[in-house]
């Protein structure tokens, strides 16, 4: 019987600095290291504040000889009008030199525990169309269907700096009547 080596587990507070840690080797992975404006301080608010529901939700896989985070797995919860509630993926990542011993797929399956428990429909997820070797295991490991190329589904992107502006092309015969104390501070 082989000793166990590794353990996935729900992410704790005391995790965060160790998930920053992977966010930014991720992001130095897909070429974007500047696009990391996360700290491990905003994580720990996020994920484990008092103040809110957690906004969002992280397995990591644990080395157990060297006591050290070596994977993660982000997601949150997100709603289909067709479908209901659904998990979105937003990063999976294992360094480098864990990686062929199985632990994104027990990530993965973590998470299919997960919607299967909460009794949701689906799990998607984003992946940069150059990423071959995270294409080939999300199709040909896991079986995923690529929405693009099956239902020509699009994903796009509204930045904050646009926001001001078209804040004020809202048409003037049109009142916005909604939860004024969070609207209002938030401009």
């Amino acid at each position: 019987m082989s000793e166990i080596e590794f353990i996935v587990r729900d992410a704790r507070s005391s995790d965060c600095h160790s998930i920053y840690s992977l966010i930014c080797e991720l992001a130095e992975y897909e070429k974007m290291p500047d696009q990391v404006e996360i700290t491990a301080e905003r994580l720990k608010e996020d994920g484990f504040g008092h103040n809110h529901e957690p906004r969002f939700h992280c397995f990591v896989v644990e080395n157990l000889r060297e006591k050290t985070i070596v994977g993660f797995l982000l997601y949150f919860q997100k709603y289909s009008t067709w479908k209901g509630s659904f998990l979105w993926m937003e990063d999976l990542y294992i360094q480098p030199k864990y990686r062929r011993f199985g632990l994104g797929r027990s990530l993965v399956c973590t998470l299919i525990r997960r919607a299967h428990y909460e009794k949701m429909p689906r799990i998607e997820w984003n992946v940069l169309g150059w990423n071959r070797l995270a294409r080939e295991f999300y199709h040909k490991k896991l079986g995923a269907t690529n929405l693009t190329n099956e239902d020509d589904w699009l994903t796009y992107r509204l930045h904050s700096n646009r926001f001001e502006h078209l804040l004020q092309l809202n048409p003037s015969n049109v009142r916005i009547d909604v939860d004024n104390a969070i609207i209002e501070k938030s401009i």
